[in-house]
């Protein structure tokens, strides 16, 4: 929990095999039915289901001419979604905008491998990216590496409009006059992710001619592209900041849920809301992560129980998770049994949780820690009296750990202070597998998406939010 390094990367870095195996673990079983208060069949009002993601089957050839177009799968992949991105703002500019939409003028395909790959007359060799870009003297395009489309499609072909999506939102900044000489990177980019929320939105409810996005696995693909587009760590201020994980995928839900207007909203003092209490520069002197041992364990167990004020403190056990629980499934490599009122802590398996990679998903220290507070505040739901096997128990604990994120970033725990990149290390965990959003069986909501809303309303909301959202009958 404390400062890293400088490790900024292109838009079009590697995929990692952490980052598809974090979306292959994506699917639960879900947990029983909240009976009253959230609506665990809803995410940002739609519908959470299974279902195709991606390119349509028999889509025809996109009505675009495309510079360096080879005909390939990636070049027809990576088309369609600027033509369906197009498609879209054809129609939604004017009614939002007042005026009527002009697409860009050029749309190019690269190959980055190519020592003589250019794009508007400058070198592109070695730039795995996608941009767009208004001072061209051809006109404003839109360009995308093959490459890098590859990589994002095999994370999943819905991350693709996204990507495009995003960079077609720095077309509709400049065309709506939202930005100017003035307006730093972050404002830029964060308006840009939400632009392209505004768009997959729509996607999601069954708008789109060419591509289709399930609410659940679909879409926390979508969120993990997002949040492996921030900024590495970094020491001090960054003129070219672009946002973190949670800023990218906080900037995304807004688009999401609150729409173009929200969007338009986007400036330096509305992101600085969004962030809160988050750190975000640190000094030379910080390290970044945190050794993981039994004793800073229990420091974090100490902090939490004192924070909710919990009178009956679970025993804690490091010998391993609990097994042969009566009223409880196992859970590794942290589980609570609440007959007992036992947690019990595989240690090496935390420390292996907590290790952390260099990736484009955020992995650390962190995502242990606030796994190890989740099976804590379980006994905060069984000293409250609620059930522990409801999904909205699942979210009232990922909520409440988002508050316990929001302690330490106050600085209500002196020994453990919050870093920058803590809190994209929790939202991995809660996309991976979704234990820390879980029951007491481990069972969470099928929605990444869902999980991440729950922690989030905590971290900026407190405590009484969570209490109001996620209400249960017993």
């Amino acid at each position: 929990m404390n400062a890293r390094t400088l490790r900024r990367g292109l838009l079009g870095t590697l995929i990692a095999a952490t980052v598809l195996a974090l979306v292959a673990g994506c699917g639960h079983d879900p947990a029983a039915p909240a009976r009253v208060g959230y609506d665990a069949t809803k995410v940002a009002g739609l519908t959470v289901a299974d279902g195709p993601s991606g390119l349509r089957e028999d889509v025809p050839p996109p009505p675009l001419t495309v510079d360096g177009f080879t005909g390939t799968p990636v070049d027809r992949l990576a088309a369609n979604a600027v033509a369906d991105v197009e498609d879209y703002w054809r129609v939604e500019y004017p009614k939002i905008f007042g005026r009527q939409f002009i697409p860009v003028d050029r749309h190019v395909s690269y190959d980055s491998d190519d020592a003589a790959a250019s794009v508007c007359g400058e070198s592109v060799a070695g730039m795995p990216n996608a941009f767009y870009t208004g001072d061209c003297k051809q006109g404003r395009l839109i360009a995308w590496d093959r490459g890098m489309i590859s990589m994002y499609a095999r994370l999943g072909e819905e991350t693709v409009p996204y990507i495009l999506a995003h960079e077609y939102g720095h077309a509709i900044q400049d065309q709506a006059r939202l930005v100017n000489n003035s307006t730093t990177t972050v404002v830029r980019e964060q308006q840009a992710d939400c632009f392209a929320g505004v768009y997959l939105r729509s996607v999601a409810e069954g708008k789109s001619a060419r591509f289709t996005l399930n609410t659940a696995d679909g879409l926390n693909r979508v969120v993990v592209a997002a949040m492996s587009l921030r900024d590495g760590y970094y020491i001090g201020t960054m003129p070219s900041e672009h946002g973190s994980g949670f800023d990218r995928a906080s900037a995304l839900e807004l688009g999401i849920t609150d729409g173009a207007d929200a969007c338009s909203r986007i400036d330096d003092a509305e992101i600085a809301a969004r962030r809160g209490n988050l750190p975000a520069i640190f000094s030379s002197t910080e390290t970044g992560e945190q050794e993981i041992t039994q004793d800073s364990v229990q420091a974090q167990i100490d902090f939490v129980t004192q924070l909710f004020k919990l009178k009956d403190k679970p025993k804690v056990e490091y010998t391993g998770a609990i097994r042969g629980c009566p009223d409880a499934h196992e859970t590794t490599p942290v589980s609570y049994c609440p007959s007992t009122n036992t947690i019990g802590i595989d240690l090496p398996g935390l420390v292996k949780r907590g290790h952390k990679v260099d990736s484009l998903v955020p992995s650390g220290d962190f995502d242990a820690y606030a796994l190890v507070v989740s099976r804590v505040l379980l006994a905060v739901e069984k000293a409250s009296g609620r059930s522990l096997s409801e999904q909205s128990t699942a979210l009232h604990v990922a909520c409440y750990t988002g508050v316990y994120t929001d302690a330490l970033a106050r600085g209500e725990q002196p020994e453990s202070a919050l870093s920058q990149g803590d809190v994209d290390e929790a939202l991995t965990g809660l996309l991976r597998d979704g234990l820390v959003a879980s029951n007491v069986d481990g069972l969470s909501v099928p929605s990444g998406f869902a999980r991440i809303e729950a922690y989030q309303l905590g971290l900026k909301q407190g405590r009484t939010a969570c209490d109001n959202t996620y209400t249960d009958a017993s």
